[in-house]
């Protein structure tokens, strides 16, 4: 039988990829309502959930918990800031070929620059996390 074993740390706060290991592992479940899944570990989670699902309703992501958060405050450099740290991070990722790459979700200010409204001075101008638990629903498969 083979088996992999693994701890789960928190890496949500280290800087440097090279100092650990990204590990993914996709499971194919039987049906499960995404949006149960959600609800199941929101309490959990609190503040670290998120749900997407496409226009046609033929993909719903869910993620639970920020194994890793990637964020700029360069309003010049963003884009080049989060491509960087998410291909080091994808550089250090143990999967095998049948699994899945995790989904790194988030968004961009549209203008760094404007004058940001109360609600939304604690958002940088760029905010992105890899779930710790991700629910892929694709076309009536689940992952």
């Amino acid at each position: 039988m083979s088996r992999k074993i693994t701890a789960t740390i928190n890496i949500e706060n280290i800087d440097n990829a090279s100092d650990y290991r990204f590990f993914s592992e996709t499971i194919e479940i039987g049906r499960i309502s995404p949006l149960s899944f959600l609800e199941a570990g929101s309490s959990d989670y609190k503040e670290k959930h998120f749900y997407w699902q496409n226009a046609d309703q033929t993909l719903t992501i869910v993620g639970l918990g920020h194994a890793k958060v990637i964020t700029s405050t360069e309003d010049d450099k963003r884009f080049l800031e989060v491509s960087r740290r998410w291909k080091e991070l994808c550089a250090v990722l143990i999967k095998e070929e049948k699994d899945i790459a995790p989904v790194l979700f988030g968004g961009f200010s549209f203008d760094p620059k404007s004058i940001k409204s109360s609600e939304w001075d604690r958002f940088p101008s760029a905010f992105f996390v890899v779930p710790s638990f991700q629910l892929i629903s694709k076309n009536g498969q689940m992952f």
